[in-house]
């Protein structure tokens, strides 16, 4: 018996176009995963063939795209990436599939974020200041480290960079700033800032390690106060990178002096020999003191002039190696790998309190459905119920 011929649909061929171009995969790529030809792809862009309802819907499942999209009469205009983008000099200039998704989803918390701010009267605007790269990065760190109210004593008791991760995420959530952690490749991208509309987005990596997601945090939160969004590449290329610019400079500056504050860090320099300064006890015990990586403690002396650049260099190589990985301390003890986390936690950790407390709102007040949270939070019905029986669990 002879297949039975589906029927085609008929798409406008410049949205199938910049479906599959702003999604960063090629056209070669996507099509063994759709079992579709590349040739009858190229017809369907070329207006010279439709897709059936089947190849649609498998296209919009791999690149991640709701079916309705493509159903419009012409592509959408969409905003443009942060104008301070830098590739390495490897890259052709454009982004993986990977980061293009994260920048989508980052845009759409934005705005989901706005529409939920809106429902509660609530203003979007951030609580913060705003400095240019002439002001001394030195104070402004120093004013925001008093403003967090987080005390060098209260620092050095996390036991965990996740926990001193949550700590900084909401003094900055507490700023009206949404922050996610979406899985990036941190070897292409390790964090960035959306600040083209309200409420402002910090996007961290989770896939980086826990201490390196800390630095990022808190240098896509010196972009904010510079007003001045932006992408943050891999330290690799940005030391070896001539055109290496002055905001990035300013930025790692904020989190270093804002993590590791200058005062305190000398008073310690002055207890420890220059003999020991590098070695493995002294860099472990400073990095439980700051909570922060050895390599950001090997960094601060380099800067300070208590290490030399032949010494820094040495034992930086070593230790970066070393914390490529995520560690997790647990009452003294380092696990390899990270616990597996239940789906309403993870939800937690990806989409922070900050958007899950406006949800909940939300819903609370009527406002929206508890579909449309089960949408905007991605669980299912059950993590939700969780999540509204003991409300105080998002803050732990």
């Amino acid at each position: 018996m002879p297949k039975k011929k589906q029927l085609e649909i008929k798409v406008e061929p410049s949205v199938i176009r910049w479906a599959i171009q702003s999604s960063g995969w090629k056209i070669d790529e996507i099509s063994p995963k759709i079992q579709v030809t590349t040739e009858n792809i190229n017809k369907w862009i070329s207006g010279d063939k439709n897709p059936t309802l089947r190849q649609l819907e498998a296209l919009a499942k791999k690149i991640k795209r709701p079916l309705a999209a493509f159903f419009l009469p012409s592509p959408p205009e969409e905003r443009h990436l942060p104008e301070d983008f830098r590739m390495s000099s490897e890259k052709t200039g454009a982004l993986s599939k990977d980061v293009l998704l994260a920048i989508r989803r980052a845009r759409r918390f934005q705005s989901v974020s706005s529409e939920l701010l809106a429902n509660l009267n609530q203003s979007s605007k951030p609580t913060i200041g705003i400095f240019n790269t002439s002001d001394d990065v030195k104070r402004i760190a120093s004013e925001e480290r008093e403003l967090s109210k987080i005390s060098l004593d209260t620092q050095s008791e996390w036991k965990s960079p996740h926990k001193a991760f949550r700590a900084w995420r909401e003094y900055i959530e507490s700023k009206n700033i949404i922050v996610l952690q979406v899985k990036m490749p941190p070897e292409e991208v390790r964090g960035l800032s959306i600040i083209d509309e309200e409420p402002y987005v910090i996007v961290v990596s989770s896939g980086d390690n826990p201490y390196a997601r800390i630095f990022t945090l808190l240098h896509e939160y010196a972009h904010i106060l510079l007003k001045k969004q932006g992408i943050c590449l891999p330290e690799e290329f940005l030391k070896n990178n001539p055109k290496y610019p002055e905001i990035e400079k300013w930025c790692d500056s904020f989190a270093g002096n804002f993590l590791i504050p200058n005062k305190e860090f000398n008073t310690d320099m002055n207890f420890i020999s220059s003999d020991k300064l590098t070695s493995r006890d002294t860099l472990t015990t400073l990095s439980n003191r700051y909570c922060v990586s050895k390599g950001a403690i090997l960094t601060k002396m380099r800067i300070m002039d208590k290490i030399s650049k032949p010494e820094y260099d040495n034992k930086m190589g070593s230790y970066e190696k070393e914390e490529i990985k995520p560690v997790i301390k647990k009452e003294g003890k380092k696990e390899s790998k990270p616990m597996k986390l239940s789906l309403d936690k993870q939800c937690v950790r990806d989409r922070g309190n900050k958007f899950i407390s406006l949800v909940i709102e939300n819903v609370n007040r009527q406002h929206i459905t508890n579909n449309d949270a089960l949408d905007y939070l991605s669980i299912k019905l059950k993590h939700w119920n969780k999540m509204l029986k003991n409300p105080t669990e998002i803050k732990k």
